[in-house]
């Protein structure tokens, strides 16, 4: 039970390194980036489609 577990936990820690380590070494730049867009005008911003 408990190795299965582990292995899963280790594969997905290497499918998507970016959602953990990511967000705990560099907080500051994606919140200034958040920052960044929500200042801009809406017409500058391309539209979600």
């Amino acid at each position: 039970m408990t190795p299965l577990k582990e292995i899963q936990r280790l594969d997905e820690a290497k499918t998507r390194p970016d959602h953990t380590l990511s967000q705990r070494i560099k907080p500051r730049r994606q919140r200034r980036a958040e920052l960044r867009k929500l200042q801009k005008p809406i017409s500058s911003r391309k539209p979600a489609a």
